[in-house]
């Protein structure tokens, strides 16, 4: 117990709080990946023999793999996706952003008054507990919705 207690920073959710993860936790992949593969590939089936489910796995997931690619060349994002990576600004203010710098803002909270977050578009970092890991937050989106321009790379 001593010896997981020492590594608890290469484990423990809580201890990794500074890690730039974007949002994305090797758990959350790994469940996600076998997730697409249980219910699109093999699509809830249980009665498969060896042979049946290697090919079931060739085939099928390599087709999911190349529509997924296709998709994301041809620029199509699924409501899925855009809703976990593009999270909502509905209702705020624009005049609650303020750029202070070519690519930072200041964003104030809209849950808490007197307190505001800062937005570097250029390190697509926020100050907030979401955003300082690199994940989306309701502040990016917010300096996404005042400066449309900015979602296309600036």
């Amino acid at each position: 117990m001593e010896e997981r207690w020492i590594r608890r920073y290469e484990w423990a959710m809580c201890f990794r709080s500074d890690l730039m993860v974007r949002g994305n936790h090797t758990n959350n992949l790994t469940e996600a990946a076998f997730r697409v593969i249980k219910d699109k590939i093999l699509r809830r089936l249980k009665v498969h023999n060896t042979t049946q489910l290697v090919d079931i796995v060739m085939i099928r997931l390599e087709n999911e793999y190349s529509r997924k690619i296709l998709d994301a060349a041809n620029g199509r994002t699924p409501a899925s996706a855009r809703k976990r990576f593009c999270p909502s600004a509905d209702g705020i203010d624009k005049a609650s952003v303020e750029q202070v710098g070519p690519s930072t803002y200041q964003v104030s909270s809209f849950t808490k008054s007197g307190v505001s977050y800062t937005v570097d578009t250029d390190l697509e970092l926020c100050t907030c507990r979401v955003g300082a890991t690199g994940a989306p937050c309701k502040h990016q989106a917010a300096v996404l919705q005042k400066e449309p321009a900015m979602a296309d790379g600036h």
